[in-house]
């Protein structure tokens, strides 16, 4: 996206060349990512841990005798429930008027100050107009980032788990200490038939009643509800004498298979859902085991027992050294001044050593050549190792006068040819010179290769620098970049 924003005249490079502010953006990216970017200690944090069991809304919506799910009433005022951190609590005012009780639990870190109490981990809690911060410290009282990956934490008896995609059964159980057999007997019906080793749906589906059938609802396409339904789309068109790509109409009523089920988007009711299905929320909700008035929402989420031991999760140096290029835990290490084997704490700055070259490459699955597609000319990105054949270059006619006098300099992304004194268009200039002529190379930015037919001369040609070569033999000579696929320019040799 920043290299393929539009040109405007009101930015240029450091040439003065008119380009994109998307462009300006990702060289100014490229180099922070090169000399000041830092790494970070990834992993839970108290108010992350918090939300993914459930910790917080229920508390702060008992307190103000509220239900759990519904939008707040702007100007509304709730009292948030004294902790640790404020013993006596204080007045929240909502502002907004798309404020939930998960949201205010959320901007006021009740879930992690809950958590915090819990396990006698010292923090520094202030409020102030509505804001709220939380700052954990160690038990002198010093600031630190985060949790240690591998800390156990005690939580609430009544907590539950909302499962986040690619969990497995056994991988929630492990990171719980608690067994299979304890988490799957509280939740019978959710994890009917499920193989522990496999991952977990993500997304909660509903039964729907037999014979079923969809009402489209507005900017739906046969594409939208075949996904919102787990539906092959050419499937569900031959189910309704359709083709794949046909145009469906809003309130148009279409068939379903047998057993199929319903996945729940954001912002679903069980009233929505039957009546985008024409039936009624009663037998919607029966065929779920559910109460008409029960409030649904797209998460899966697990009753657990009794927690004693949940584990922290966080990176290690390895883990965090493969997602940059030219980096290991031990370079990784020894620029930070740690051993390999550190734990470091969750969110600590680290610094990437100098010869980091940014993220790791892609794995045989995405092979990453769709950015590079929109970089590059097409001729260029079809040259791509795998990526399709080359396309034919247009061929170049050689001057009929020679110059005497030829420079060609490297800016960001091209050559420019000037000859006797005539600059010629960027990644376009075509020169002759007499056998024998030298020629000068600058590179007036960035770090280049002199490829000459494919052969790289004298090494890497860096900003500010300058080289001759000289041309003894008679010939065209295709002036390239390793670096830069679209840099251009041709000599001829007379």
């Amino acid at each position: 996206d920043l290299i393929t924003a539009p040109i405007e005249e009101k930015h240029k490079d450091e040439e003065g060349v008119v380009t994109s502010e998307g462009w300006l953006l990702a060289v100014e990216f490229a180099h922070n990512l090169n000399r000041e970017t830092n790494g970070i200690v990834g992993g839970d944090t108290l108010d992350t841990i918090a939300k993914a069991h459930g910790i917080g809304p229920k508390e702060l919506a008992a307190a103000n005798n509220l239900p759990v799910a519904g939008i707040l009433k702007q100007g509304s005022k709730l009292t948030i429930p004294g902790f640790k951190g404020d013993a006596d609590g204080y007045t929240y005012t909502v502002y907004n008027n798309n404020e939930t009780i998960a949201k205010v639990v959320e901007s006021q870190h009740l879930g992690g100050t809950i958590l915090a109490d819990l396990n006698n981990i010292p923090y520094k809690f202030t409020e102030a107009k509505g804001k709220a911060t939380f700052q954990l410290q160690d038990k002198d009282g010093a600031k630190i980032t985060g949790l240690f990956p591998g800390d156990k934490l005690k939580l609430p008896k009544d907590s539950s788990y909302t499962v986040a995609p690619g969990d497995t059964l056994e991988a929630v159980a492990a990171r719980h200490n608690l067994s299979v057999s304890a988490i799957s007997g509280l939740n019978a019906d959710a994890l009917r038939n499920a193989d522990a080793t496999k991952p977990l749906d993500a997304e909660r589906k509903l039964t729907l009643p037999s014979g079923t059938g969809v009402v489209v609802q507005e900017g739906e396409t046969l594409g939208v509800i075949a996904n919102h339904h787990a539906l092959k789309v050419e499937d569900f068109a031959k189910e309704n004498g359709l083709e794949a790509a046909a145009i469906v109409k809003t309130g148009d009523k279409l068939k379903l298979p047998s057993s199929t089920s319903y996945t729940i988007q954001t912002g679903d009711t069980l009233a929505s859902i039957a009546q985008g299905h024409a039936i009624s929320v009663a037998d919607l909700a029966s065929a779920n085991k559910l109460q008409p008035a029960d409030v649904v929402s797209p998460a899966v989420v697990l009753a657990l027992p009794e927690v004693d031991q949940y584990a922290v999760k966080g990176d290690s140096l390895e883990a965090i050294a493969k997602t940059y290029s030219n980096v290991t835990a031990d370079s990784l290490a020894k620029a930070n001044g740690v051993d390999a084997n550190s734990v470091l704490r969750i969110g600590q700055l680290l610094k990437l050593p100098a010869d980091t070259w940014g993220s790791a490459p892609p794995d045989a699955k995405n092979p990453g050549t769709a950015c590079v597609q929109h970089a590059v000319p097409d001729s260029s990105f079809a040259k791509l190792p795998g990526v399709g054949t080359a396309v034919a270059e247009t061929p170049v006619a050689a001057p009929t006068t020679a110059s005497k006098d030829v420079k060609v300099e490297a800016h960001a992304n091209d050559w420019v040819v000037t000859g006797d004194g005539a600059a010629q268009p960027p990644n376009k200039g075509v020169v002759a010179v007499a056998k024998g002529a030298a020629v000068a190379f600058t590179s007036i930015a960035g770090l280049h290769t002199i490829t000459i037919n494919g052969k790289v001369e004298g090494g890497n040609l860096a900003a500010g620098a300058s080289r001759t070569i000289t041309f003894p033999t008679s010939g065209q000579f295709k002036i390239t970049c390793d670096f830069h696929p679209d840099m251009l320019a041709n000599i001829f040799v007379q």
